[in-house]
C-alpha cells in the first residue's frame, strides 16, 4: 500500500490545480485531496482543512523544495 504525504494544503482549489501541474511537471506525482469538498462549500474551506496536495511519501522532500 502506497503513503501519501500532504505536502500543503490550499484553501483556493484553482491555486492547488496550479501546483499540481507544477510538481507533474517536474516528474512529481501528485494528487488533491478534499477538493470536492472544498468546491461545494467553499466558504468553509479553513473549516473543512482546505485542498490536500498529497504526494508519494518517498517524493515528499523534493515536492517541497519545487
Amino acid at each position: 500500500m502506497d503513503r501519501f504525504a500532504t505536502t500543503e494544503a490550499f484553501t483556493n482549489p484553482i491555486e492547488a490545480h496550479i501546483a499540481k501541474g507544477l510538481l507533474e511537471s517536474e516528474g512529481i506525482p501528485a494528487s488533491l485531496g478534499s477538493e470536492h469538498h472544498v468546491w461545494a462549500a467553499w466558504h468553509l474551506s479553513q473549516a473543512l482543512g482546505g485542498v490536500r496536495l498529497q504526494v508519494p511519501s518517498e517524493c515528499d522532500a523534493l515536492a517541497r523544495e519545487v
